[in-house]
């Protein structure tokens, strides 16, 4: 079964990927990475030369490419939820976590984080909080469950994310394909 994590930038979702694989010995993946080692180029990359449209294609076909049947935490891009066929496939392969923190959060942790990385931050902070805000109820159709990533510590949210894991093991059993 996937754990996929969701959220907005900088809500912790590699951050918390990472620690879900060291304290359960789970497989980790980053969807960016997926996308950038498939095109030999980075994310930044990707959007000059191709756009947004053309990068959320190239996201749903590495989706597609992850073992279906595998247990693993995914760390998804921010704007996965931009496309249906991506949020049907996560919650068909398994528990769909939303990393959540306020826009105040979330805007503190950019600007202290590696900007360049992060293609849509050159759109200035109003257009940022605008998407930001039409992603909202993107995310809650998509994900099982939400935790509030500014609340808790990263150990304390693995700890979390795990409870969540196993609650929708047991609701929904264990996706097989």
């Amino acid at each position: 079964m996937w754990v996929s994590l969701i959220g907005f930038m900088a809500s912790g979702k590699s951050t918390v990927a990472r620690a879900l694989g060291e304290h359960a010995l789970l497989d980790v993946r980053d969807l960016d990475t997926e996308i950038e080692d498939a095109a030999v180029c980075d994310t930044a990359g990707i959007f000059d030369r191709e756009g947004e449209a053309a990068f959320r294609v190239r996201e749903l076909a590495a989706l597609e490419r992850l073992p279906a049947a595998a247990d693993l935490i995914l760390a998804c891009g921010g704007g996965v939820v931009e496309t249906p066929e991506a949020c049907e496939l996560l919650r068909d392969r398994g528990a769909v976590v939303w990393l959540d923190a306020p826009w105040e959060v979330l805007r503190r942790r950019l600007e202290e984080s590696y900007v360049a990385a992060r293609p849509l931050l050159a759109q200035g902070w109003t257009d940022v909080e605008s998407r930001l805000r039409a992603r909202l109820p993107l995310y809650a159709a998509t994900a099982h469950f939400r935790l509030r990533s500014d609340l808790a510590e990263p150990r304390e949210l693995v700890s979390r994310v795990l409870t969540c894991r196993l609650r929708h093991a047991r609701r929904f059993g264990s996706p097989t394909t």
